[in-house]
């Protein structure tokens, strides 16, 4: 028979969701603007280039202040940034953007390395097991806030923003190897966040587009080579534009 040992107490951490949040994002929930910027990677000078300040790091998420939107650095994974949308609804927040870069399917006018996109429709291949046997056809399809995704397309017409359907895709090499199979579904870009994101708005009742800036081209000149100096220089100026036409829109 087993000797009855001392009782161990679990510890009653006493968490509420507001303590939660400021050890994951390193700021309170009512520190957080009513307009929020999401960025899986934080590009060098992409603060700079957003005038935004204070940055503070959390468990999970960094977090700056501009004007008039709050920065959350979310980290270049699905889950991250799917997580950070659901938090936000705890928060005063109520318009959501996301910005990073994309891969483009083909080049074409007006579509080219450097070109601002923004997705009308995003389709979810975002699946890591089903992508192998999901049929292209079945796929699942979300989409932006209508408004405010009217109103970036809008801000954006001098920076000649496009409009273009998007693939989320949870293999890069399988981007690769099917491209023709995707451009054939009308994908013209790709991403490996967007669908979580407009699907955990869409929960959470907050208005949501996205915002690219094309950094790569599937096959001819693919995310795994280096770029040269003139290459760069584009992407550079396309953040640039970026950042610019965020710090318009968002005011």
């Amino acid at each position: 028979m087993l000797k009855n040992g001392p009782v161990r107490n679990v510890p009653n951490i006493g968490m509420n969701k507001k303590d939660i949040f400021k050890i994951l994002f390193g700021v309170s929930p009512k520190a957080v603007k009513e307009n929020c910027l999401i960025m899986p990677l934080l590009p060098k000078k992409a603060l700079e280039y957003l005038s935004a300040r204070s940055y503070i790091r959390g468990k999970l998420y960094g977090t700056a202040q501009a004007k008039n939107f709050t920065l959350i650095h979310a980290g270049m994974h699905p889950v991250l940034v799917m997580d950070v949308v659901l938090y936000l609804k705890e928060s005063s927040c109520k318009n959501i953007l996301l910005f990073g870069s994309c891969g483009l399917a083909k080049e074409r006018q007006g579509f080219s390395l450097g070109s601002l996109v923004s997705p009308f429709q995003c389709l979810a291949a975002d699946s890591a097991s089903a992508i192998l046997t999901q049929p292209v056809e079945s796929l699942r399809s979300y989409y932006p806030e209508e408004k405010f995704f009217r109103s970036l397309l809008k801000a954006g017409e001098s920076y000649k923003l496009k409009s273009t359907t998007c693939l989320t895709t949870a293999s890069l090499k399988l981007e690769e190897e099917r491209l023709e199979r995707w451009v054939n579904r009308g994908v013209e870009v790709f991403d490996m966040e967007l669908a979580g994101f407009f699907s955990a708005a869409s929960f959470s009742g907050l208005n949501a587009c996205a915002l690219f800036y094309i950094s790569d081209i599937v096959k001819n000149k693919p995310f795994y080579l280096k770029h040269d100096p003139v290459l760069g220089g584009k992407l550079n100026q396309a953040l640039i534009d970026a950042c610019s036409l965020i710090k318009e829109f968002l005011k």
